[in-house]
């Protein structure tokens, strides 16, 4: 059912949750907001090889870390799915304001990330290493960069992702891209 993880701190990784080798499930309209990872990552969630499903109208809301993956960090290995009309808003970071995934591989589908800040890059999502990303059906939306050498907007940093059949300027795929 509705769960809620709010207001948390984690001195290091998972502000809100934090699961190593695990199985992550984040669905039914639940929320994981205003959560804050200290010194580390993953400030709404972190996942460490793990199998990480945020799905179904849920939300990831409001969050940060002092490094990577305000709302979401995946991590070695992990296997990550944002859908189901859920969103990923609000949160910030130095890498991946919204969503860091770093070796690992991920989906985000049908699905909202909007509005997130990074300090160093990809204000919404970013990919890096040997990470793998498809982004289908969502829409990137004023997501941005705030480092002082190359602000602007951000809505998708790192390694390019796999987004549908065509992907030209302002587009990836079937998903709706929009500058801030």
């Amino acid at each position: 059912g509705h769960s809620e993880v709010t207001g948390n701190e984690a001195g290091d990784n998972g502000g809100g949750v934090d699961g190593i080798i695990s199985t992550i499930t984040i669905s039914d309209n639940s929320k994981v907001t205003d959560n804050e990872a200290g010194i580390g990552s993953g400030g709404g969630v972190y996942a460490y090889e793990a199998t990480l499903t945020i799905s179904d109208h849920s939300e990831v809301t409001g969050n940060s870390a002092y490094h990577e993956g305000g709302g979401v960090c995946a991590d070695d290995a992990t296997l990550m799915t944002i859908s189901g009309h859920s969103k990923v808003t609000g949160n910030q970071a130095d890498e991946g304001g919204g969503v860091f995934l770093e070796d690992s591989t991920g989906t985000i589908e049908d699905s909202w990330v909007a509005d997130n800040t990074a300090d160093a890059g990809g204000g919404g999502v970013m990919p890096a290493g040997t990470t793998q990303l498809a982004v289908l059906g969502t829409t990137l939306k004023n997501n941005i960069r705030t480092d002082p050498d190359n602000p602007g907007p951000d809505d998708l940093g790192g390694t390019n992702p796999t987004c549908g059949s065509t992907c030209g300027a302002g587009s990836f795929g079937n998903c709706t891209f929009e500058a801030a």
